[in-house]
């Protein structure tokens, strides 16, 4: 693994400021949870950290965990559902909506997405992203 200096750009909500997290060495695995501030999110937060310490442990995988609050006022056109929220994103796929997701579920997801474990049943495609690559995939 290189130990060179990079940087991981972090996605923004609406009207957030862009920013960049410096780090010291290349993350494997980047997992973001989007959500509120309640008990679900603060579950999927917690199950996200150890399934980090699991990988970095069990398979010598480099994963950060960026829990991103989603906020609202009174100005925003847009406010999230219940059910959308918290959001998990594993290197850039949303994976799941609006529940927390196990340790061992977490693990797996990256494990796949990395091609060192297969899944028996595929991934679910999330957001219009997502639909459309699968829409894409099956018209050709």
């Amino acid at each position: 693994m290189s130990a060179s200096l990079g940087s991981i750009n972090v996605s923004t909500h609406d009207v957030g400021t862009h920013i960049e997290i410096e780090i010291g060495a290349a993350v494997d695995v980047e997992i973001i949870v989007y959500g509120g501030l309640d008990p679900l999110t603060d579950e999927l937060v917690e199950n996200a950290k150890k399934a980090s310490e699991k990988l970095f442990k069990e398979y010598g995988i480099d994963a950060i965990v960026i829990p991103r609050t989603v906020y609202w006022d009174i100005f925003t056109q847009y406010i999230p559902a219940s059910d959308t929220l918290p959001l998990l994103v594993i290197n850039g796929r949303e994976v799941a909506r609006g529940r927390s997701l196990a340790v061992e579920e977490i693990v797996d997801i990256a494990l796949e997405m990395l091609g060192i474990k297969e899944r028996e049943k595929a991934l679910p495609f999330i957001g219009k992203r997502s639909s459309d690559i699968l829409q894409a995939a099956i018209t050709e």
